[in-house]
């Protein structure tokens, strides 16, 4: 077992995340860090965890984001597949809400 899956197992607070914003790393592109976490033993669903609702909780808006409820901002991706149990069904965007309303949508749309 290597040192990500212990840490996941011990129930350490992993977190995926990116340097957004310069040349080499575009923004919104969190899930390579989730995609990386699934190459080094976590379960796809532990990774988007990691990237959505432990993410939101780590910079102390967990009562905001990272998470669908009510009074939450609701920006989100939907993707085609199941991501669940195949991480790279993100690549799969087929539209994006921002506060809740569609932005952008195209069966030819991927990140």
């Amino acid at each position: 077992m290597n040192n990500c899956a212990q840490l996941l197992n011990m129930g350490a607070l992993v977190v995926a995340s990116t340097d957004a914003g310069w040349s080499l790393n575009r923004f919104g592109e969190c899930w390579i860090g989730m995609e990386l976490l699934v190459r080094a033993g976590a379960t796809p669903l532990e990774a988007l965890t990691t990237g959505t609702r432990i993410a939101a909780k780590a910079v102390g808006l967990g009562d905001k984001l990272g998470t669908l409820g009510p009074g939450k901002i609701a920006d989100l991706a939907v993707v085609g597949g199941d991501p669940t149990t195949t991480i790279a069904d993100l690549h799969n965007v087929r539209a994006v809400f921002r506060s809740g309303r569609l932005v952008a949508q195209d069966d030819r749309l991927c990140v």
